[in-house]
């Protein structure tokens, strides 16, 4: 590619962001909207994959877009030109597709398309639907729905909407819907047939959904659905030369999840339950409930056991899990052999349930295969109530430099990527660093806010270490102080459910202000408290790790960030723990290359929920005096925003009382 090419890309992308910005109501011209927009640009002409951190108020869903759109609708000849756009919130992705994509396409002068695609399981399903309305939906969800009145209430209206719907996608329905009865009218990809395998093909949401993403110049998905694509040997979305990950930082987990296996009883059950409405009852049916029973007992067991690892492909797990397949193996001959006329309903349930046992086989198969114990691991996992065992990739970075990376030019960005300021554990966790080591640049824009004036950062160094028995409740009075001091207006973020709730609670009989508890609403409804200005006064939000990253609340409704301690992985989760022992077994210091760029990125990204905006102020306090004392916290603080510091709580609750006294709650 010319140098006259690119810059004429780039020059291209900064005169869209012009008109834009003068579009723009309020609009103003910031300098690293502008450097990011001519980087993206300059990336996507050249091929050179593009690592940028742009800080919160930088504008970067516009800067990405106006170069994004001017590459989709190029002259490319047979090549693909499509851009897919992954964030990993729905909150991001509804940005986009509801703001500042349609926005860009009166604003800027460039003509472009863009659809928004989602997962196979949010969109109904007709063949489902065609199952429910027959009678022939198992048995067992109907009698779910036959056991809670409200359960049924819900189906119905799900029924009604889905004769009015052009798309299907849940996120239309006017009400929420129960997930249980969600997935009796929806189905997953590792369920689903196909198209030319159901008999409501023709019908089918997912399908119509796809055919708009193939024929956009933009398609924006979730990064799940786009890890889903590189696992399935990018079968799921449309062609592509380039991707743009917003979020980026979160890229690991999601990548290592789309990779993995996953083994519970209820598979079991569930293929069970469908054989058995296909085929009758017979004794494979009976085996894969049998089996279900072993499975979950022997899940339970090594949960209690806590061993950091399961050894899946030896001793009695294998025996097990050989077992378990035996019985898959079994119920998929006993549907080959079932007769079922071709193009019917029935060859439909036929065909899911085909798809869902041989997903089921090849996750027993991959936690059986002995060369996965240098590369995965293994391990119980509780959520909803479940135990499941897991099988997960330890590293992903030889997994994107196989399948992300030769196939397209990559923009990764995020508020927080680079560590110390460097881009090197970045490319490192992403596979750039893989041989032969692909072109990439980073770029760090500067943020359009004044960290200095707009907020301190808070250290008490009088707290006890955060092991230390005394701990506990010195935070606890620490931080009561503070939001007193802030008149409420308070997120405090905590490492743990069970330090969570136990500060809450003694915060809350401290009494002054009310203390809410992520859980005691939706999400959405105790941000809402925060953000609304008249209820702020004497309101704090207590929450845990699913707030220090998507919490948006600018202006007065937000005057104090906490963080009980750094985010370091704990010493047991066993993925992280796998990765302290591959970083031993390559001569580097695990806690350098594995602990300690995992907590600056985590603690970059809750101390960035304080200022949203040019007028907000406040405090992060970080109640954890290593941060101030530790050898390593040079590496922390550099990776955050540069906040003034303090280590004086008597000059930290004046000002918060200040900033509360200019800015008083409403009535």
């Amino acid at each position: 590619m010319t140098d006259a090419a690119t810059l004429a890309s780039a020059e291209a992308a900064l005169a869209a962001l012009d008109a834009a910005v003068a579009a723009k109501p309020g609009g103003e011209e910031r300098s690293g909207q502008r450097e990011m927009c001519a980087a993206v640009a300059r990336a996507l002409e050249t091929g050179e994959h593009l690592l940028v951190e742009a800080p919160t108020g930088t504008g970067k869903s516009l800067a990405y877009g106006i170069a994004a759109a001017l590459h989709a609708t190029r002259d490319a000849g047979d090549e693909p030109a499509a851009v897919v756009v992954t964030t990993a919130t729905k909150a991001l992705q509804e940005q986009l597709c509801d703001e500042d994509l349609p926005f860009l396409q009166r604003a800027s002068g460039l003509e472009f398309t863009f659809a928004l695609l989602k997962g196979r399981s949010n969109y109904l399903c007709p063949s489902k639907l065609d199952d429910l309305a027959s009678g022939a939906e198992p048995q067992s969800l109907l009698a779910l729905t036959e056991r809670e009145q409200s359960r049924g209430d819900a189906l119905a209206r799900v029924t009604e909407w889905a004769e009015q719907t052009d798309t299907g996608d849940r996120a239309e329905l006017a009400v929420d819907v129960p997930d249980d009865i969600w997935q009796i009218v929806s189905i997953s990809a590792r369920e689903c047939p196909g198209v030319g395998n159901c008999h409501a093909g023709e019908r089918c949401f997912a399908e119509r959904a796809r055919a708009r993403a193939r024929a956009a110049d933009i398609v924006v998905v979730n990064t799940s659905l786009y890890a889903a694509h590189l696992a399935s040997g990018r079968q799921v979305l449309p062609e592509h030369d380039a991707v743009i990950v917003d979020e980026a930082h979160l890229v690991e987990d999601i990548v290592a999840d789309a990779f993995s296996a996953d083994v519970h009883g209820g598979r079991f059950r569930r293929l069970a339950t469908e054989v058995q409405g296909i085929c009758g009852r017979s004794q494979a049916v009976d085996a894969l409930r049998l089996q279900a029973d072993r499975i979950d007992t022997m899940v339970t067991e090594l949960a209690a056991d806590a061993a950091p690892r399961v050894p899946t492909y030896e001793g009695s797990v294998a025996e097990a899990l050989v077992a378990a397949r035996g019985s898959v193996v079994d119920a998929a001959r006993v549907l080959r052999e079932h007769k079922i006329e071709p193009g019917s309903p029935a060859a439909s349930r036929k065909a899911r349930a085909s798809k869902a046992a041989q997903t089921l086989d090849a996750d027993l198969g991959a936690m059986l295969d002995p060369q996965i114990a240098d590369t995965h691991v293994a391990f119980v996992e509780r959520e909803h109530d479940r135990e499941t065992l897991l099988c997960s990739p330890i590293d992903v970075d030889s997994i994107l430099a196989g399948t992300l990376f030769p196939n397209a030019t990559v923009v990764a960005t995020s508020a927080t990527l680079a560590v110390g300021g460097r881009f090197d554990d970045a490319a490192r966790r992403f596979g750039l660093a893989a041989e032969p080591e692909p072109q990439w640049t980073g770029l760090r824009v500067d943020s359009p806010f004044d960290f200095k004036t707009q907020a301190i950062l808070y250290v008490p160094k009088h707290l006890p270490e955060p092991n230390d028995p005394a701990y506990r409740d010195a935070m606890a009075a620490e931080l009561h102080e503070l939001v007193t001091a802030a008149g409420g207006r308070t997120l405090a973020l905590f490492t743990s459910w069970a330090a969570m709730r136990e500060t809450a609670d003694r915060c809350a009989a401290l009494g002054g202000y009310d203390v809410l508890r992520q859980g005691d609403a939706p999400r959405r409804q105790l941000v809402d408290r925060l953000k609304t200005t008249a209820d702020t006064g004497g309101v704090a939000v207590f929450a845990t790790m699913g707030f220090w990253t998507g919490v948006d609340v600018a202006g007065v409704g937000l005057t104090l960030v906490t963080i009980d301690r750094i985010p370091f992985p704990r010493p047991n989760e066993p993925l992280h723990a796998a990765r302290r022992q591959r970083a031993a077994a390559r001569g580097t210091a695990p806690f350098e290359a594995v602990d300690l760029p995992r907590a600056a990125i985590q603690l970059a990204q809750g101390t960035g929920r304080l200022v949203r905006s040019r007028t907000d102020l406040g405090v992060v306090a970080v109640l954890d005096r290593r941060l101030a004392t530790a050898r390593y916290r040079t590496l922390l603080l550099e990776t955050m925003a540069p906040f003034r510091r303090s280590v004086d709580g008597a000059e930290v609750r004046a000002f918060l009382r200040e900033v509360t006294a200019e800015h008083p709650a409403q009535s």
